[in-house]
């Protein structure tokens, strides 16, 4: 990331400014984030923990730009996501995030190679199969190249999903219970890998666990309730 002008100083990777969001229910609106702010440097690890119901993947998911704030800003770099339309939104998602879903939210109908090629091919990244390869391979399951999610383990196809997000280059992955369905030992294994490769890479890692444990490998530690966000 650039200067910020101010003898040098290296820029968040990303900012939220009073962030706010309401859902409509059966009763009326329903606060679910109330005024969250927080930044990210360069290169760091993150874990954000919380109870359910505390709005932890509905901030990861306005992170991303996949819905948006009813006030706040969101600042990736300069830009203020939320100010992006639809289009602008996923161009900058799919060049500069890496996002890890439950399971790894894999395309069913497509092999593990297969869904490596897509991310790349979507954030302009070089595919050639080496490339897919290398990248498969880095995560340990370059021996499921050619098979469908169905065919994996619950930790191979979280492995997958890091191969996809690493492989696009990102700057940041966003990593949403990504290790939540899985038993405990594979679970803090398979966070140690995502950890390890993200230093690895430089990339700036946040990740939403419900796990004390798993929380704890993280530099810094941020925990979600309703009364607000705080830092530890």
């Amino acid at each position: 990331m650039s200067s910020d002008g101010q003898g040098g100083r290296t820029q968040s990777v990303l900012k939220l400014v009073g962030v706010s969001k309401s859902f409509h229910t059966d009763s009326g609106f329903a606060a679910v984030l109330n005024d969250i702010s927080f930044e990210l440097e360069p290169g760091s690890i993150t874990s954000l923990l919380g109870p359910s119901g505390s709005g932890k993947s509905t901030l990861m998911s306005l992170i991303a730009g996949l819905l948006r704030p009813d006030s706040g800003s969101i600042f990736f770099g300069g830009t203020d996501i939320a100010m992006l339309n639809d289009t602008a939104c996923a161009r900058l998602r799919s060049r500069h995030f890496g996002v890890v879903a439950q399971r790894g939210g894999l395309l069913p109908y497509l092999t593990a190679a297969e869904n490596v090629a897509l991310a790349m091919r979507i954030a302009g990244v070089d595919t050639r199969t080496r490339h897919i390869t290398a990248s498969l391979d880095e995560l340990g399951v370059l021996h499921r190249s050619g098979h469908f999610p169905r065919e994996m383990s619950g930790g191979e196809a979280v492995r997958v999903a890091v191969a996809m997000a690493l492989a696009v280059e990102p700057e940041l992955i966003l990593a949403d219970e990504a290790t939540g369905e899985l038993d405990p030992a594979t679970a803090a294994e398979t966070m140690e890998t995502i950890i390890r490769r993200s230093i690895d890479r430089g990339v700036t890692l946040l990740y939403v666990t419900h796990d004390m444990q798993i929380a704890g490998y993280a530099e810094n530690r941020l925990t979600l309730t309703r009364n607000g966000l705080t830092a530890s």
